[in-house]
Order: structure tokens, then C-alpha cells, then sequence
């Protein structure tokens, strides 16, 4: 039985293996290799993407065997906590639950990422919860506004820095924090 019929895709004359779909070989290989290719791409989107959110999801050192910044993945991961010896932690949020209270000793600010949100209050008790801590997990939803902020606002005050030089800091060891207006507009008041 002869299937020889018009091709859909190169509109040519061929063996078509498939009446339902008529597709010839020479086609149907090239769609393969094609989508193979287009899988291949859409991997490696994935792996960037997947690096992406672990570098996001994962605890960055600030300050060697005392500061940690990271997100609320992050802190609701008690072994990766607990990789990093941390003891205390600073949540910075208002919605963020403390989920090992028996692990780990907590001090909480109730902030929101918000361009209307001081933080100027709130300086001096975080500044003096982190010095006085061993280990130290400061986050919030992302780890990208208001716990670095948090951070460089210890840093400022501990090292006698500017706003600029702990911001940099903190960037070269957790490159996805942002500079949010709002809050690089009050630490520079801040300042030192």
C-alpha cells in the first residue's frame, strides 16, 4: 500500500507515515531534531532560573561566623540554619512567622516593603540584637529590601561606613539585594 500523499509541512509529494497528520520523514526528522533543540533551550532556561531562586533561597555570609542574610525559604530550612550555626534571628516583617522558636532566638520588626515604611525606628534595637547575637540569620519575604537594609544599617554603625560603602558590601556578598529608594534615602540620614 502506497502512502504517498501531500506533506503539510514541505507541501511535497512523499511517504507519509502518518494519515491522521501527513508528515514525511524528511519533515517529521527535522521537527525531532527541532524540538530537541527547543527542549535543550528550554532546560537551560530552567537551570538559570533554578540558579537564580537558590542563590535567592540560600543563606549569604556577611560577616563570617556572625551575620547571615537570606529569605523566609531560607529561614524555614532548620538544616541549613543550623549549617550555619546561626542562634538568633531577625525577622523583618510583619507577616513572617517565627518557626523554631525552640531552636532559635527571635527578634521580629514589623515592616513592610513599602516606599511609604521607615525603618529609622527600628535601627537601634535591630543594630543592638545583632551585635549581641552569636550567629546571626537576618531576612525577610526575599532577602532582597528590608533585611539588607537592616544589615547595612548595622554595618554603618559598627564600621563607621556610609550608606554607599556597606550597600557595596552587602551586594558583592548577596548580589540580589536591591537599593530601595525609600529605604537608601533614610540610611543615608543615617549615616555616621
Amino acid at each position: 500500500m502506497n502512502n504517498s500523499s501531500l506533506c503539510i509541512l514541505c507541501f511535497q509529494q512523499s511517504d507519509v507515515t502518518n494519515t491522521d497528520l501527513p508528515v514525511c520523514q524528511t519533515c517529521l526528522k527535522q521537527q525531532a531534531q527541532n524540538l530537541e533543540h527547543f527542549e535543550d533551550q528550554i532546560d537551560q532556561i530552567h537551570q538559570e532560573n533554578q540558579q537564580k531562586q537558590d542563590e535567592s533561597s540560600s543563606i549569604s555570609e556577611i560577616l563570617p561566623n556572625k551575620l547571615y542574610l537570606g529569605n523566609y525559604i531560607a529561614a524555614k530550612n532548620k538544616n541549613l540554619l543550623k549549617k550555619y550555626q546561626i542562634t538568633h534571628i531577625l525577622i523583618c516583617g510583619d507577616y513572617l512567622k517565627q518557626k523554631f522558636p525552640q531552636d532559635f532566638q527571635y527578634h521580629q520588626i514589623n515592616i513592610q516593603d513599602s516606599l511609604n515604611q521607615s525603618i529609622l525606628e527600628y535601627l537601634d534595637q535591630t543594630y543592638n540584637f545583632i551585635d549581641q547575637a552569636q550567629n546571626v540569620f537576618v531576612h525577610c519575604a526575599a532577602g532582597i529590601n528590608r533585611s539588607p537594609a537592616i544589615v547595612c544599617a548595622y554595618l554603618m554603625k559598627k564600621n563607621k561606613w556610609n550608606y554607599e560603602q556597606a550597600f557595596q558590601f552587602v551586594k558583592e556578598r548577596r548580589p540580589v539585594v536591591n537599593k530601595q529608594t525609600n529605604f537608601a534615602q533614610q540610611l543615608n540620614l543615617y549615616e555616621y
